[in-house]
């Protein structure tokens, strides 16, 4: 199992023009880990933007589109032979659906997530509880205990922790988790 922010895609890059384009003036006093881990939401909300979260991600899916780019171009080809030698994969993340889709599309991984794409939803309690990884197993029909969640935060090795799964701290990210 993937997470695809800042472990597949550089999405602290494209958040923080999507949050500009969106007004915000004050982007480049956060810190990067205050930009990591804080919601697109809470984000909007801190900065007082007049915003809704449709316009915040219609900019964001622009820039993906523009100038977003993987954590490394072997990504593609990686995923590609774990899927064609039969492992498996499922994507878990917060992000929501319509974002994670241009994403995955735009860098031509939809194909091999088409099993197992689990976003951000109000039905779902989001990381770091254990249920979007549980969901992932169940979908891919799938045991906790041959599984491995890749990401590159605290909160990403507390939702795999939570769910009984091995964690994997990707390592190629332009910025883990200090806290890991």
């Amino acid at each position: 199992l993937f997470d695809l922010d800042n472990t597949l895609i550089d999405s602290d890059a494209i958040k923080r023009i999507a949050l500009q384009r969106c007004g915000c003036e004050e982007i480049e006093n956060l810190s990067p880990g205050e930009l990591r881990h804080l919601s697109p939401p809470k984000l909007l909300a801190r900065f007082d933007l007049d915003t809704t979260m449709d316009k915040y991600w219609g900019h964001y899916i622009s820039v993906l589109k523009d100038s977003g780019r993987l954590l490394d171009v072997d990504i593609p080809i990686v995923l590609e032979k774990l899927r064609l030698s039969g492992v498996k994969i499922g994507l878990v993340t917060s992000s929501p659906r319509r974002p994670t889709q241009a994403a995955l599309s735009h860098f031509r991984i939809d194909n091999v997530f088409e099993e197992c794409t689990i976003t951000w939803s109000r039905n779902l309690p989001s990381k770091p509880k254990p249920d979007p990884i549980l969901k992932a197993l169940d979908t891919l029909n799938h045991d906790a205990t041959s599984a491995v969640y890749v990401g590159d935060s605290s909160t990403d090795l507390e939702a795999s922790r939570a769910a009984y799964v091995d964690f994997a701290i990707a390592s190629w990210s332009a910025m883990p988790d200090e806290d890991l």
